[in-house]
């Protein structure tokens, strides 16, 4: 089965990178506000509050603007890309910083 020109299984790799991504960035901003001394229960509200948020700008980007400008494929490509750099770096952001480190 195809989806588009994309095929079924290249697709799926992409939610699931997709996903393993926003996984990273969820761990090291709850890390981040830890070494800052703050409460667990404030972390959580800030990060579900930060994940709302990019939720809905991400939404809004994506369906407003993105697809009806690039279409489905380099939409997916260029979320994908972007999720890659953000992430590569907070991880450098976190490591200059030691966060890692206990």
């Amino acid at each position: 089965m195809d989806i588009g020109k994309i095929p079924l299984i290249f697709f799926l790799l992409i939610v699931f990178v997709s996903g393993f991504i926003t996984g990273g960035f969820f761990t090291i901003s709850c890390e981040i506000l830890e070494r800052v001394k703050i409460k667990n229960t404030k972390i959580a509200a800030i990060i579900d509050s930060l994940d709302h948020f990019g939720g809905l700008s991400s939404t809004l980007f994506v369906g407003l603007l993105s697809i009806n400008i690039f279409g489905i494929e380099k939409t997916v490509t260029l979320l994908l890309i972007m999720s890659i750099v953000f992430l590569t770096f907070s991880f450098l952001i976190a490591f200059k910083n030691e966060i890692f480190k206990r």
